[in-house]
């Protein structure tokens, strides 16, 4: 029986379940792997995948290749979804907290764990860093809730947008002139 949250089991159960650790396969046999299942330049997806490499795979089977996963958090910063859309809720709600971690990390100084520095927008808000990232806790906690997903997702990234004003306003005026030169 296989199990990520042991505390969720019946107590009968688990008291009749051993408990196996496996630890993560080395980065370099991850990596090899990955390239079998044709994900192209797999050290980014698994990267954001914390080392994992299933979750490396769900990230290729998903659509997310290393081009758009260099490209998340800047995009996210700007209030854009796109990269997102379409994708498995739970899938881009970890996302999400991933991308939250490290800015909150870069805003406090420190360095990101899932994401490349040079992929980081600009050193965001604290204090909204932290409060967008306690709302995605609390949607996570519900990821299997049947939302209506674009528009959660729209939410979460207009929330997260916020965290970068100055990214933000500055992509909110360049769909302004967009619109401008089109009319």
């Amino acid at each position: 029986m296989a199990g990520n949250d042991p505390q969720r089991l019946l107590p009968t159960l688990r008291s009749r379940v051993q408990r196996v650790r496996l630890p993560m396969p080395e980065a370099s046999q991850a990596l090899d792997w990955l390239e079998t299942l044709g994900v192209t330049q797999p050290g980014r997806a698994l990267a954001v995948a914390g080392g994992s490499p299933l979750a490396a795979s769900a990230l290729h089977e998903a659509g997310l290749d290393d081009s758009a996963l260099k490209d998340l958090p800047r995009a996210l910063s700007r209030g854009h979804a796109q990269l997102l859309l379409g994708k498995p809720l739970p899938l881009v709600i970890d996302l999400l907290q991933r991308v939250a971690h490290d800015a909150m990390a870069c805003a406090a100084g420190g360095q990101p764990v899932f994401f490349a520095p040079s992929d980081m927008p600009a050193a965001g808000s604290l204090p909204a860093l932290v409060a967008w990232q306690r709302e995605l806790l609390r949607v996570a906690r519900h990821a299997e809730h049947p939302w209506h997903a674009p528009l959660l997702l729209e939410a979460l990234v207009t929330n997260g947008a916020r965290c970068w004003p100055a990214a933000a306003a500055s992509a909110r005026q360049g769909r302004g002139r967009s619109l401008h030169s089109a009319g």
